[in-house]
């Protein structure tokens, strides 16, 4: 019970300032009820490596803020999982360091919640509904996990959600993120095939042609893994661009353990190009290679690809 117990004070901080909020596979649809009384004390721990810096955001066509916070002990949270904080009427991103979130999340981890990282971004004011070009639902599915990524932390996991919840609300709170990835809320059923053959899923129709793995289909790598190189058909199905994320790219190994893109090396692959920069336009295809790190004598059996954190994806075998 204690590692619910701390996240709850984790939540209470941002229930106390924000309302509602999920998280992980905690009770979230109790936790987004309103707590009534004062916000919870700020716990005497320190915060970790904690940042706010200005990002442009295509889906919103504007900057934003951007905050980021990891638990004190834990560096710069490089590998660490997210949880999204989404604030509501009363607060943004600018506040966070007020409330003291990044000081609630080291005190949760020192008393026994697995680490993780927080990040948030500045959404709508009184919904997070699209008006316009402005789409901030667009932005957290789409490019806060991008965000994340690039500073160096895993999966995007669940969010802490502000009064304004938005249509994503419920997908996230009844995620079991003790499972994989596609068990739980997600976007569509998840669909499993062979090499050669066209599995859809929400945004994309991905197509896994071949898998090689060694012998000389890639430089060594520097870590001492073994790279193997996917051949992908990527197909937006479609009416708008979508991107996707290297980090979501995951091949699984006999074990069950699994690797993201080894987004280095596969840049290397495509002559230098991020095929994971530029989204892919409606209606268009796109082969290419993905390069995946692994280390062990057994080469990956099955590869699982997704065009967002929330899609359920598709998953290929490949042995």
């Amino acid at each position: 019970m204690a590692h619910l117990l701390t996240r709850r004070t984790l939540l209470g901080a941002a229930a106390g300032v924000a309302g509602a909020a999920v998280v992980g596979g905690l009770a979230a649809r109790q936790l987004a009820e309103p707590r009534p009384g004062p916000a919870p004390a700020v716990p005497d721990a320190p915060a970790g490596d904690e940042r706010l810096i200005r990002i442009r955001s295509g889906a919103r066509d504007r900057e934003v803020d951007f905050w980021t916070a990891v638990p004190e002990g834990y560096g710069d949270g490089r590998g660490l999982p997210v949880c999204l904080v989404l604030h509501g009427a009363s607060a943004t991103p600018r506040d966070y360091g007020r409330f003291g979130l990044a000081r609630f999340l080291t005190d949760a981890v020192r008393r026994g919640a697995p680490p993780f990282a927080l990040a948030g971004a500045t959404g709508g004011r009184l919904s997070w509904r699209r008006s316009g070009d402005d789409d901030p639902q667009r932005m957290v599915r789409e490019e806060l996990p991008t965000w994340c990524a690039r500073r160096g932390f895993a999966a995007v996991l669940a969010g802490v959600v502000g009064a304004a919840a938005w249509t994503a609300t419920q997908r996230v709170a009844a995620m079991d993120t003790t499972k994989q990835p596609t068990s739980g809320a997600w976007v569509g059923n998840s669909v499993t095939g062979p090499l050669g053959v066209p599995l859809r899923e929400n945004a994309f129709e991905f197509t896994v042609y071949r898998l090689a793995c060694g012998g000389g289909t890639q430089p060594a790598s520097p870590s001492g893994g073994r790279q193997c190189l996917a051949t992908v058909g990527v197909r937006n199905v479609t009416s708008g661009e979508q991107t996707w994320h290297g980090q979501l790219q995951r091949a699984y190994l006999p074990g069950g353990n699994w690797v993201a893109t080894d987004e280095s090396a596969t840049r290397v692959a495509n002559l230098g190009r991020d095929v994971f920069a530029q989204p892919v336009a409606a209606g268009s295809r796109v082969l290419l290679p993905l390069v995946f790190t692994v280390h062990g004598d057994d080469p990956p059996k099955q590869l699982e690809l997704r065009s967002g954190v929330f899609s359920a994806g598709v998953r290929v075998d490949v042995r």
